[in-house]
């Protein structure tokens, strides 16, 4: 009994002698700057609305010219959201994956 704790102490003594601190710095890993291009500024062209009264009620109108006009328009507003949802992806793909040191 007396050496199996003498043997028990002197591993103890041995392991907390041995231990040491080990300090861990971590630093912030910077990260390139993501260059995209801006997509260019969305120009519209100008569609004139017309109000019109038929009995009771009242409706917008178009002529055919200011119809495929705001066709246009909308043509190019959607492009401008694909490209914009695109950028986005790329950010947050790019920001949000865990980048290996």
């Amino acid at each position: 009994m007396f050496v199996r704790n003498t043997f028990a102490s002197l591993l103890l003594l041995v392991l907390c002698g041995c231990a040491s601190s080990v300090d861990f710095v971590s630093k912030p890993v910077e990260r390139t700057p993501l260059n995209i291009d801006m997509p260019a500024p969305l120009t519209l062209e100008d569609v004139d609305w017309k109000l019109q009264k038929i009995g009771n009620d009242y409706y917008f109108s178009l002529t055919k010219e200011d119809f495929e006009r705001q066709t246009l328009n909308t043509d190019r507003m959607t492009g401008l959201l694909s490209v914009q949802r695109k950028i986005i992806e790329q950010y947050k793909t790019y920001y949000e994956t865990p980048k290996s040191p």
